[in-house]
C-alpha cells in the first residue's frame, strides 16, 4: 500500500539559490591501490560524480598586492621611461580602490563612524588610522 501524497509545504532544506556563483571543488581520489576491486582484481571505473551545494561564505579578505614595472634607462642610466601604475591603484596612499569603496560603502553607507571602521579593520589584521581614512575619503569625494 502506498502512502499518500503529503499536501503542503515540503520538509527538508529549501534549495540554495540559483543565481549565486558557484565555486566548484573537486574531491581528490584516493590512492590508486584502494581503488582495485577485490573479486576480480581489476581497476574500478568511475560510474558516476555525487555532487553536494553548500552555502558558504568567504569573509574579507586583505592582502598586499606586490606591482611591479621595469623601467629602461639610457646606457648613462637617464631618460627613464616606464609603463603607467594600474588605474585602480592611488600609489601616494599605496591603498587600492577595493579598499577606498569599502571605507565609501561603511560610512556613507552604513552610517559607520572611523574609528568602528577602524576597529573592524583591526580585527583583519589591518592598521589603517581614522585620519587616513577621513583622508582617503575626502580625496576620493573630490575625484567623484
Amino acid at each position: 500500500m502506498r502512502r499518500p501524497e503529503r499536501k503542503g509545504k515540503k520538509k527538508g532544506p529549501k534549495p540554495l539559490n540559483p543565481n549565486l556563483p558557484r565555486v566548484s571543488e573537486i574531491v581528490e581520489d584516493q590512492d590508486l591501490g584502494e581503488l582495485i576491486y577485490p573479486v576480480t582484481g581489476k581497476l574500478m571505473q568511475v560510474g558516476f560524480v555525487e555532487t553536494i551545494e553548500v552555502l558558504s561564505r568567504v569573509p574579507a579578505q586583505y592582502h598586499v598586492r606586490s606591482i611591479s614595472r621595469n623601467v629602461y634607462v639610457s646606457e648613462a642610466g637617464e631618460a627613464p621611461v616606464y609603463s603607467p601604475w594600474p588605474g585602480d591603484v592611488l600609489p601616494r596612499s599605496r591603498i587600492d580602490t577595493g579598499v577606498i569603496a569599502h571605507l565609501l560603502t561603511g560610512r556613507f553607507a552604513y552610517h559607520q563612524p572611523y574609528h568602528r571602521q577602524q576597529g573592524q579593520l583591526a580585527r583583519q589584521g589591518v592598521d589603517l588610522a581614522p585620519n587616513t581614512m577621513v583622508s582617503l575619503v575626502k580625496q576620493a569625494c573630490e575625484k567623484l
